[in-house]
């Protein structure tokens, strides 16, 4: 069976909000990622989105995509 981009995404968030030797600011993004993603009614960026998409592909360059899109936001 295949997985849907969706369940890609959530599996990807659920497995960084649970590394704990990710930096605190990386587990706090995914998991507002997760929460996003799993209520229908919450926006979820399309940047936001772009990252995850690069963290399912290729992990460490996902996670230096996501370091350059927070110090972006300021986090």
């Amino acid at each position: 069976m295949t997985k849907t981009p969706l369940q890609i995404f959530l599996a990807t968030a659920e497995r960084m909000a649970n590394n704990h030797k990710l930096q605190g600011s990386f587990v706090n993004w995914a998991c507002d990622m997760y929460d996003r993603l799993a209520d229908k009614e919450r926006i979820v960026r399309v940047e936001d989105l772009l990252v995850l998409q690069s963290l399912s592909i290729d992990y460490e360059d996902g996670l230096e995509k996501l370091d350059c899109l927070l110090a972006r936001r300021g986090i």
